[in-house]
């Protein structure tokens, strides 16, 4: 049997699925047994010792095959520009988040009906507050966040299509024992 290769894509999924085989495994194992008056201990300790060796070397050999999967994605990962791309993403969505919440605040109050306020609170007293809330953003400087907003949205759109192209695009390689072991295990 020849290595495999398999998309960036698919390794990923492999991983994942691999990993919540181990979770699945060792909730499974226990190291103790119920041993009653009609069982034969030595027999019962050596079925279930059996029994957890067998579960134990797959959950080592399965992470030592998540482990070399995850090495190998991180590796092409990098060579291939994604680590990159993953940057611009994070930063990318952060500041988007940044900036749409200030894009959907109200403009600035209108300066003539501020003032003409403030001016009736020192000559009216029934007022039981004399503070007035208004953001000091212009509508230009509101337009100026709603066209970055759609500008960054266009950019993470792009990110993600070269990321989906990158991921299917390269590929790592699975070794003969690892392809059969995980076809053994359906996980293939």
């Amino acid at each position: 049997m020849d290595n495999m290769k398999i998309n960036l894509r698919k390794a990923s999924h492999l991983e994942r699925d691999i990993q919540t085989l181990i979770t699945d495994l060792s909730d499974q194992l226990e190291s103790r047994i119920e041993v009653d008056q009609y069982s034969d201990p030595d027999v019962k300790i050596l079925e279930a010792s059996r029994e957890f060796e067998d579960a134990f070397d797959k959950i080592l050999f399965l992470r030592e095959i998540a482990f070399t999967i995850r090495q190998r994605v991180a590796a092409l990962n990098a060579e291939c520009g994604i680590t990159d791309l993953l940057a611009d993403k994070a930063k990318f969505e952060q500041n988007l988040r940044m900036i749409v919440r200030y894009s959907k605040v109200r403009p600035m109050m209108d300066i003539s009906e501020l003032k003409r306020r403030l001016e009736d609170f020192k000559t009216n007293d029934s007022y039981s507050d004399d503070t007035i809330y208004t953001t000091f953003f212009t509508n230009t400087r509101l337009d100026k966040f709603k066209t970055d907003v759609s500008s960054m949205k266009k950019e993470l759109r792009s990110i993600d299509a070269t990321l989906l192209e990158k991921n299917i695009q390269h590929k790592i390689e699975l070794s003969p024992t690892d392809v059969s072991f995980l076809e053994k295990e359906g996980l293939l």
